[in-house]
């Protein structure tokens, strides 16, 4: 069995409504399933989540992957209060800046040296 295409991190202050994850490599059907398991376990425990989203080693995604997070769009829309993506995909930017206005959640993306401030953003 292969890793995973995710990897779950410390936040570097403790805040119990923050889940940090790294995204990398190509991101199967298999990790989608896997992450938003966790995220809906933390979400029962926790309450509404803060995300903490590093996509700078994200290479790309299966078309089943995605369908897969839709089947359960409706858990996260309503868990998840804020999401930090971090990277240095200037795509991944402006799909934030596109997704942003229009999901319940807060997005905002920060550079790979911007990791600092979106932690911060994210307790705020």
């Amino acid at each position: 069995m292969s890793e995973p295409g995710y990897r779950l991190i410390d936040p570097p202050t403790p805040n119990d409504k923050i889940v940090a994850y790294e995204l990398h490599g190509h991101f199967s059907a298999d990790d989608m399933r896997g992450l938003l398991t966790h995220l809906e376990s933390e979400m029962a425990a926790r309450g509404k989540l803060r995300l903490y989203q590093d996509v700078s080693g994200y290479e790309g995604v299966e078309l089943k992957a995605i369908g897969e997070k839709f089947k359960h769009m409706g858990k996260l829309w309503s868990g998840i209060e804020k999401v930090a993506v971090v990277g240095d995909q200037r795509w991944m930017e402006i799909w934030v800046g596109i997704v942003d206005p229009i999901t319940p959640q807060q997005l905002k993306y920060f550079s790979v040296e911007e990791k600092d401030a979106a932690f911060a953003w994210l307790n705020e």
